[in-house]
């Protein structure tokens, strides 16, 4: 655990709450939320990356920053992530559940366990994020943010099982927002197109893998950072959705409008090869 106060001391700042916060999009969330004055409370497998982060923030602003190892399929692990953020900060007013990665290749390629571990992670994971910090939220009139993809609307070869976590987050998003919502906590479905991060460099068993993957045309790409500071925007400003990038704003609507067109772009841009996820 890292941070920078007395560590039964109240928050007289907001405090977001960020699960897989070691590197990628979560990374980039917690230093625009850090921008904005928030304290943190930043959850991840790798605490040496965790911690540097932290050191990092605290070090450029006056925000406080939490670390604790959490592993999301890991029940306990999440509700002590929970349970330290109460204890040292007294509030939680922003969740991302963000924790997860993508896992590629045709449905008859993967094993069983590693079909089940793309779900616990993305999907089960998720849920138990909510579970530990519901009534945090309720109590705060908050908000959560659900880490979804393009792949939550969209589902091509060598995607389909990332596609199903992601399918799934969204009808979770979609009906916590009608609970939720009369309770004064918004719920905000993050769906990203293209961004440059690790979440391609992950292999099947969850694993950090090389060489599988080839990376999409820059254009399409956006930096985790631009990605971060149009989330951070959309949970602030309690939006129900945001799609990001305009390449995924493009494939949603056509698949939504003409998924005849959506096939010919799969077809010139070879978006069905291992790799060309969302």
């Amino acid at each position: 655990m890292h941070v920078q106060a007395d560590s039964h001391s109240p928050s007289n700042r907001p405090v977001a709450l960020i699960t897989g916060a070691s590197s990628g999009i979560g990374e980039a969330l917690s230093r625009v939320f850090a921008q904005r004055n928030y304290d943190l409370v930043l959850g991840a497998r790798r605490i040496d990356r965790l911690t540097q982060l932290a050191q990092e923030i605290e070090q450029s602003s006056n925000v406080r920053c939490l670390v604790r190892s959490c592993d999301v399929m890991q029940t306990d692990d999440v509700e002590a992530l929970a349970q330290s953020a109460r204890e040292t900060f007294g509030r939680i007013d922003v969740v991302v559940a963000n924790a997860g990665y993508s896992a590629q290749g045709r449905v008859d390629q993967f094993s069983e366990a590693e079909i089940r571990r793309q779900l616990e992670v993305n999907v089960m994971g998720v849920v138990r994020t909510i579970r530990a910090t519901k009534d945090d939220l309720i109590s705060a009139k908050g908000r959560l943010a659900i880490m979804g993809s393009v792949n939550s609307f969209v589902s091509v070869a060598s995607t389909g099982v990332y596609a199903m976590s992601k399918h799934a987050v969204k009808a979770l998003a979609d009906a916590l927002w009608y609970e939720l919502h009369p309770k004064g906590v918004s719920v905000t479905h993050l769906a990203p197109g293209f961004v440059a991060s690790e979440i391609r460099g992950i292999g099947r068993d969850g694993a950090p893998a090389s060489g599988h993957r080839r990376n999409p045309p820059s254009w399409m790409v956006l930096s985790t950072d631009q990605a971060a500071r149009i989330m951070v925007k959309a949970i602030e400003g309690r939006r129900r959705e945001r799609i990001l990038t305009t390449f995924g704003h493009f494939i949603v609507g056509a698949e939504r409008h003409a998924r005849w067109l959506l096939a010919r772009i799969i077809r010139t841009f070879k978006l069905t090869k291992p790799g060309a996820s969302y």
